[in-house]
């Protein structure tokens, strides 16, 4: 798996941008014809971990929320390739 990101990744991984950058590099993760399931899972929990790499402790109650917000996103798109994952991180996201 790479380790890098592009330049698109990182800015739709930056809370300031629109949310819909994120969800185009959900869906183009889910149109991989030559990735199996793990390997879009784990892109996908890749990018749930940068978005949350980049917080700390002084980020704004704000930014925490909308890294919340687009941690959903990511885990709905979880959720197509596998249901039962894509819920549990769902359900675990609502008791935080």
């Amino acid at each position: 798996m790479k380790t890098e990101l592009s330049p698109k990744e990182l800015k739709a991984l930056d809370i300031r941008s629109e949310r819909q950058l994120l969800q185009e590099i959900i869906d183009k993760v889910l149109s991989m014809k030559t990735w199996n399931e793990k390997k879009k899972i784990d892109m996908l929990l890749f990018y749930d971990h940068t978005l949350h790499d980049n917080l700390d402790i002084k980020n704004l109650t704000s930014a925490k929320r909308e890294v919340i917000r687009r941690s959903k996103m990511i885990y709905k798109g979880i959720k197509i390739i596998d249901k039962t994952l894509g819920d549990s991180f769902l359900q675990l996201q609502d008791e935080v």
